[in-house]
């Protein structure tokens, strides 16, 4: 069983379907024949992709593909595209979402669809750090083409997670998914592809996004690929703006809690497919003990949706400046161990480290890759008020810091 490595084909493939999706076809062959024709042929394609494409490795925004109807499921409407869900993500996804996941092989297909499995194995699952377990202990995967992918010399093998096993109801007949995010129109973004049998024996292809995952009480599990290796810490250096009330070792004013003020902050990079990177924030508060905090679900705090034509540039927003006040009451703080990322709500959890005075602590977050965080810094509490900025070539990160 060979493993799949990462290669740059995809490129050639985006290209090729940019073209597509804006109907340019030239035919080199006819200069000979009509060379004023061709040469205004070649022209309108050069200029259409100049102004329709900044990146000609980004997919375009427009998928081809159009809702037709949705589903009933529980409380909400659930969108339904007008083509099967497994043609959608061989023509839209990319090699991570395709080459390594059972739901597209009818091998494995089979072995989902029965759900005695998945129903046997829920304990398997719930038992498991983060409900996160091998696809490989679950299903028989030996006739698979891969059960992992190499990503940059990291390892990444199927797993599958329940998403919301925290309050699903098992005896309901489970959503299957797979963990690849689409923006399939305006109003459906971040949504990942879906079926469900309901007990009556009918199946439904549909998509869902995050908003239905936090709250739909039908167990959801998720395919993806997951490596489980811990991020080793390499912290951003910071800088201070200004500073007021120094704090001393004893004072009684540390047995607080921080609120944190986002002023500015800036991208180098993107991860996603999609049009816009999800940029969040994690706080790991230290107190006295030591205890340690992680102040959020686990996908972070909202701060952006980023565009992709955004990125490189200085973001702000005075008037919604997102502010968080977290904290364990009566016991002493000490600092924050924070961490910026892209945020996919459908991965299952990485580890993500910091550094610190009490070492190496990690951040439990739902992101694919092993490199997508922006900065990572410990904030000591040794003033009332602090304001910070951090700026490193992955981009720029400013906030206040309230005691």
């Amino acid at each position: 069983m060979d493993d799949i490595i990462l290669t740059n084909k995809s490129r050639f493939k985006r290209f090729s379907l940019f073209l597509k999706k804006h109907y340019i076809c030239v035919n080199i062959f006819n200069l000979k024949y009509n060379p004023v024709k061709s040469f205004l042929r070649l022209s309108y394609a050069i200029v259409i992709t100049l102004f329709t494409s900044c990146n000609l490795n980004e997919p375009s925004d427009i998928l081809e593909s159009e809702i037709k109807s949705s589903i009933r499921i529980d409380k909400y409407d659930l969108p339904v595209i007008n083509e099967s869900l497994n043609d959608f993500i061989k023509k839209n996804g990319d090699e991570f979402d395709l080459s390594s996941n059972p739901f597209f092989q009818s091998i494995n297909r089979k072995q989902i669809d029965d759900l005695t499995v998945l129903f046997s194995s829920k304990d398997i699952i719930r038992k498991s750090e983060n409900y996160t377990v091998k696809a490989s202990e679950i299903f028989d995967l030996s006739n698979s083409r891969s059960t992992q992918l190499i990503i940059e010399g990291e390892t990444y093998h199927n797993v599958i997670h329940c998403i919301n096993q925290e309050y699903a109801d098992f005896s309901k007949n489970p959503i299957i998914a797979i963990s690849a995010t689409f923006d399939i129109d305006d109003e459906h973004l971040d949504y990942i592809p879906a079926y469900r049998i309901n007990e009556s024996g009918y199946k439904t292809e549909f998509f869902i996004g995050e908003s239905h995952a936090d709250s739909l009480d039908i167990p959801i599990y998720i395919f993806a690929s997951h490596s489980d290796a811990l991020i080793p810490a390499d912290n951003d250096e910071y800088e201070i703006d200004s500073v007021s009330n120094n704090l001393t070792q004893n004072t009684a004013s540390r047995v607080m809690y921080p609120s944190f003020n986002i002023l500015e902050y800036q991208i180098n990079y993107r991860y996603e497919n999609d049009r816009k990177s999800e940029y969040r924030i994690s706080f790991l508060h230290h107190y006295a003990g030591p205890q340690f905090w992680q102040n959020n679900d686990k996908k972070g705090h909202y701060i952006d949706n980023i565009h992709k034509r955004d990125v490189g540039k200085r973001l702000y927003d005075a008037a919604d400046n997102p502010s968080f006040t977290p904290g364990f009451y009566g016991l002493t703080y000490y600092g924050t161990y924070v961490c910026t990322f892209e945020c996919d709500w459908a991965q299952p959890v990485r580890y993500v480290g910091v550094d610190g005075p009490e070492g190496v602590q990690y951040h439990q977050i739902r992101m694919k890759g092993s490199d997508q965080f922006y900065q990572r810094i410990y904030v000591p509490a040794q003033y009332n008020y602090i304001r910070i900025h951090t700026t490193s070539e992955k981009g720029y990160f400013s906030c206040n810091i309230i005691l």
